[in-house]
């Protein structure tokens, strides 16, 4: 039996989830705004650099070259490692595979809850139940 403390628990829990959703919602539209902003902005910050000016100011604000863009090379390793068992000879390659096995690593993925708010008299919690099974399938 579930007691009265972990059913407050469960609505807070809710209230929680619902008030992050909200804010999610807002956050991902602001982001969508600053993302076409910076966009514009860029651009004519990094041509005013190659020009010497480092800043805009204005009443409000001031807008500066936090870091500059640049080209990064990575290596893929993974790829690389794969192409190379392509290129030896089957005892180095056993040598390489027994390598690799021994450097994986496990990871565990942490359990997620969710959590929906009933509307009250409206759904029982086997509804809900069914209502998420069925968008799992």
């Amino acid at each position: 039996m579930i007691a009265i403390r972990q059913k407050n628990r469960i609505d807070e829990f809710a209230a929680l989830s619902d008030e992050i959703d909200r804010i999610t919602a807002i956050l991902k539209k602001l982001k969508t705004r600053y993302n076409a902003i910076d966009k514009e902005l860029t651009p004519m910050m990094e041509q005013l650099e190659e020009m010497g000016q480092s800043a805009i100011e204005t009443e409000k604000s001031l807008l500066t070259i936090k870091r500059k863009g640049y080209l990064r090379e990575t290596p893929k390793y993974k790829m690389a490692f794969e192409l190379a068992l392509t290129k030896v000879n089957a005892q180095t390659k056993k040598l390489l595979d027994e390598a690799l096995n021994a450097s994986k690593s496990t990871t565990r993925v942490a359990t997620t809850l969710a959590v929906t708010r009933k509307a009250p008299h409206k759904e029982s919690v086997n509804q809900i139940i069914q209502e998420r099974l069925v968008r799992l399938k």
